[in-house]
């Protein structure tokens, strides 16, 4: 059996994977129960309890550890451990259908802002959003820091501009607005649940200006950027090169680009299905000639499902592969910094450039229509986007010199 420890953060780093699986088993009780960190081979860790009930022993998997890629802290941990040994202890008097609403306005009452934030994550951003993953690392990273212990009925407004002036500091402004605006989300959540009354954050102003994007792909810088992706001698993947160049061409978002598939391309078009387009709109798009000839060039190293996987398998590659790879070879482009999604914000400047409407531009974007007359015009405008998107590869082989 393992030596008894205290487990701290610090605690939980310095375990180190051996051969073969290994359990670490914290000081500290849940009643009859114990928390357990398993560490892997592999170096992965991850929470359990092993609870008694009768003369059975059990064991439950809590969470994989990583406060900071998107796991439990710890603390999160061992309030799951105790939520889960409560619901799991036999009770003597009534079952917890049966308490009173006084004593179910008093449990509200205490519930403290890490066991709110655990009840967020599992009724609200798992289920509805695709970047849960950030959600969980800046509620470990700011959130819980400083409002863990706090009960939610007892966060003020002065509590929140308090958390506010203790980040506006930073060295990573926009990180703050983030956080801030999760923490109004959460906030309005828990006014659904009937956990609050009101919203402590009403009111309350972005912690540091933001302003809106402007960078673009001029024509020279265009030609530089295509002509540095030809170029074998840069540090980047081929497949990574067509993807920055199928990017730019198709004028769609990176996420959407990378988990492109072969099912989903069909008589020059390309259907993003509602599970994979950001805003759950399933979204045609047409493939210019230029795209196709792209995707016809990606076949010798493309996968059975995904037309750009992943080098080590068959799946979709992260987005921070993109955003790496340039920024890696910065020098070797030597223009102005960009981001993948400033070849988007390239793609809608150009075709306007070339005469087309912002309806239009944004019907090639995919965004969404939001006025009554969006509500009642269900036609697709598909016409529309292929003399667009076709206008705009044209322009894109003239800057570049390419004659096909």
């Amino acid at each position: 059996m393992e030596q008894l420890i205290m487990l701290t953060d610090k605690a939980i780093q310095n375990l180190k994977p051996r051969e073969k699986i290994y359990d670490q088993r914290d000081e500290n009780t849940y009643g009859k129960g114990t928390l357990w960190i398993r560490i892997y081979p592999s170096g992965r860790k991850s929470f359990q309890l092993v609870y008694s009930i009768g003369k059975l022993t059990k064991r439950k998997t809590i969470g994989i550890y990583g406060p900071n890629t998107g796991g439990l802290s710890l603390l999160q941990a061992r309030v799951l451990a105790n939520q889960i040994f409560e619901e799991t202890e036999p009770t003597t008097n009534t079952s917890s259908n049966e308490r009173s609403d006084s004593q179910a306005v008093v449990a509200d009452d205490q519930m403290l802002f890490s066991d709110f934030s655990i009840l967020y994550m599992e009724k609200y951003s798992k289920v509805r959003k695709k970047s849960w993953r950030e959600d969980q690392r800046y509620i470990n990273h700011d959130l819980l820091p400083y409002f863990s212990n706090t009960p939610l009925v007892k966060i003020l407004k002065k509590d929140v501009v308090s958390f506010l002036d203790g980040i506006t500091g930073r060295d990573s402004p926009i990180a703050a607005n983030r956080a801030f605006g999760l923490l109004r989300k959460m906030m309005n959540f828990a006014i659904q649940r009937s956990l609050l009354e009101s919203n402590p954050c009403d009111r309350l102003s972005l912690p540091s200006p933001e302003k809106h994007k402007t960078r673009f792909l001029s024509d020279n810088e265009i030609s530089v950027f295509w002509a540095t992706l030809n170029d074998e001698s840069i540090r980047m993947h081929a497949i990574t090169r067509t993807i920055l160049q199928f990017a730019l061409v198709s004028g769609q978002r990176a996420g959407e680009v990378l988990q492109l598939r072969w099912c989903d391309i069909e008589d020059g078009w390309w259907t993003i299905p509602e599970n994979i387009s950001k805003n759950k709109i399933k979204h045609r798009v047409p493939l210019s000639r230029l795209a196709l000839n792209l995707l016809s060039s990606a076949r010798i190293y493309s996968g059975a499902i995904y037309v750009f996987p992943s080098p080590h398998a068959d799946r979709a590659m992260k987005t921070t592969v993109l955003s790496h790879a340039i920024l890696r070879n910065a020098v070797a482009f030597g223009i102005p910094s960009f981001t993948p999604h400033d070849l988007r914000r390239t793609a809608a400047t150009h075709m306007g450039k070339l005469g087309y409407s912002r309806f239009h531009i944004d019907k090639v974007l995919n965004h969404v229509d939001q006025t009554v007359t969006g509500i009642y015009d269900l036609y697709n405008y598909d016409r529309e986007k292929r003399d667009a998107l076709e206008a705009y590869s044209a322009h894109i082989e003239d800057i570049i010199g390419l004659s096909m």
